[in-house]
């Protein structure tokens, strides 16, 4: 186990002191630009650890979201329209099944999705299924039968029926079961299992999901960049492929920067999906879809937020007196005016911003800029780099990620975004004079715009409303009741 440390310059090492590059714990924790290494001091050796994260394992949240994607629309008693066949979603689970955490091959597999879905109201079911078949079918690895490639082997799973999936996840348990009791084979089986888990935490340490820092053991006997281990279907441990190094050294360093990517851009993807292009968990939940018809206007989905089904007409009527929210047009602005360029428009945006205090602007816009450029090496007020990045940089501002501020008041406007986005439809004008070309770039957003609502301080309350307080209070508590959350709280308080 490891605690991080700061020496003190002059003063001496502790005892058990070690370096590890700023890229292998806790997603790259540099302190100052150019910083390669995070001192350690070894607190507990020849120990796998205390802590009750030390082996990796699904969440609830992981379960809860492979529920919600099967169980988009009831059907029936226990029937429910998904965007998976049984068939294609076990041959998806079974891809790779000896290495359920952070799989490589899944993760190539992600790629071939289609970033958007419509439902048939003919066959009630979703096209995201069948076009992400035929688009693994078209990848080269396919066409090229290679026989060791996620491609290949998903689409062979496809021909697979359930039995014979049981079978071998039998006998993978099976196989570990007589290694790890085989009286020639129990010592190096067990070596093999812990590098095996090493290997596992040490792709999930530079994740901004590492919460638990030094909590999570290290082996100091395996030297940082040895190849990643995987499992593999006869419950032996192998080096991983090139192919699957490459893969999660670049989504784990893209998830550890400024522009996470959970999905990488490839030849057969339609570019990267940002963490900021994906609907907010709050609007996951199962009535989204309930009542999902193909009556259901595009408005009616907006307005809940659902993230499928949204290709359908998006011709409905400004929302909460924006005239630009639900624009149809890639290039049309509030009264029909002409496409923003980036010397008039967007580059004020950056260096100026209208909703700013006037004597802040300036302060606040170099701030913007230079924080950017510092973290993620970005030069917003540069028009080559900012074109090149319209989609995640408008992607990061609509989601509150950027600006990093506590003031709500430096994030931009609706009407400010939208400026953004017909800048990019238009095809990123540099001028007046710049023709425009447009180009669908970023499409009309989802989601309504936020809402804030300020919680009223209890002590404002009149006698009046703290009895209205109280008795809802009550109701929700369910005072008076056996198992209820006010005798579990009437214990604790005991």
């Amino acid at each position: 186990m490891l605690q991080e440390v700061n020496l003190i310059p002059g003063e001496p090492k502790p005892p058990g002191y070690l370096e590890l590059p700023v890229s292998a714990l806790g997603g790259d924790k540099r302190d100052e630009e150019g910083q390669v290494a995070l001192g350690f001091q070894i607190v507990i050796q020849n120990s796998e650890g205390q802590a009750p994260f030390n082996v990796l394992q699904a969440s609830l949240e992981d379960a809860q979201g492979v529920a919600k994607m099967q169980m988009l629309l009831k059907r029936g008693p226990n029937q429910w329209l998904g965007l998976f066949t049984t068939k294609t979603f076990n041959a998806i689970m079974m891809l790779d099944f000896w290495n359920p955490i952070y799989s490589w091959r899944r993760g190539v597999l992600m790629q071939y999705v289609p970033q958007q879905t419509t439902l048939d109201p003919t066959t009630n079911t979703y096209d995201l299924e069948a076009r992400f078949i035929q688009n693994v079918k078209n990848s080269s690895y396919a066409l090229s039968g290679i026989a060791d490639s996620p491609e290949y082997q998903f689409l062979q799973l496809l021909q697979v029926d359930l039995p014979t999936h049981q079978t071998n996840i039998a006998n993978y348990f099976k196989a570990i079961e007589d290694y790890l009791n085989g009286k020639d084979t129990k010592p190096q089986a067990i070596i093999d299992y812990l590098t095996l888990a090493e290997s596992r935490r040490r792709i999930y340490r530079p994740l901004p999901l590492d919460e638990f820092g030094s909590s999570m053991p290290y082996a100091l006997n395996i030297p940082y960049g040895s190849p990643m281990m995987e499992m593999t279907s006869e419950g032996r441990i192998q080096q991983m492929p090139s192919r699957g190094q490459d893969f999660l050294l670049k989504w784990t360093s893209s998830l550890a920067g400024v522009n996470p990517q959970i999905i990488m851009a490839t030849s057969q993807s339609n570019g990267p999906v940002s963490i900021a292009a994906l609907p907010r968990p709050s609007l996951l939940a199962l009535p989204c879809q309930s009542n999902l018809k193909s009556r259901t206007t595009a408005r009616v989905l907006m307005s809940r937020g659902c993230p499928y089904g949204m290709q359908q007409s998006r011709r409905a009527k400004p929302k909460n007196g924006c005239p630009m929210m639900l624009s149809s047009s890639p290039t049309q602005l509030a009264g029909g005016t002409t496409v923003p360029n980036w010397t008039d428009d967007i580059l004020p945006l950056v260096t100026s911003p209208y909703w700013i205090p006037a004597d802040e602007r300036l302060a606040k816009a170099s701030g913007w800029v230079s924080a950017m450029h510092y973290w993620g090496g970005w030069d917003l007020s540069n028009y080559g780099d900012v074109s090149s990045r319209a989609v995640s940089i408008y992607r990061h501002l609509r989601s509150k990620s950027m600006p990093v501020t506590r003031d709500p008041g430096d994030y931009w406007p609706e009407v400010a975004l939208e400026t953004f986005r017909a800048w990019a439809n238009g095809g990123f004008p540099l001028n007046s004079a710049s023709a425009a070309t447009p180009k669908m770039v970023i499409p009309p957003p989802v989601e309504p715009p936020p809402t804030y609502r300020v919680r009223r301080d209890i002590m404002s309350l009149s006698r009046e409303e703290l009895a209205i307080y109280q008795s809802r209070l009550d109701d929700i508590l369910e005072v008076g009741q056996l198992g209820s959350k006010w005798q579990e709280l009437g214990l604790l308080r005991e």
